[in-house]
């Protein structure tokens, strides 16, 4: 967590809560209550993502979207315009 209280890996964050909670219930004490503030994603234009993909990463739509873990034809909107990512 960063000074500002916002999370900047929300993922490892969750973990280490649930693992938190995990050992407080079987040490038999009362679990407290945390409000996690997440940092919004960046926002990106159509020409940075046809840029990130082509250039820095020199992947397919298919392999790009593979690592985002979205389909070929959203990443195929994002670059057109047609939708924001």
């Amino acid at each position: 967590m960063s000074k500002n209280g916002v999370v900047q890996n929300p993922k490892n964050a969750l973990i280490a809560a649930v693992e938190e909670g995990l050992a407080a219930l079987r040490a038999g004490r009362k679990l407290r209550r945390s409000t996690l503030r997440i940092e919004p994603p960046p926002k990106y234009t159509a020409a940075e993502i046809l840029a990130m993909r082509k250039e820095w990463i020199r992947a397919s739509r298919t392999s790009f979207a593979g690592y985002l873990g979205a389909s070929p034809s959203t990443v195929r909107a994002w670059e057109q315009r047609q939708r924001r990512p």
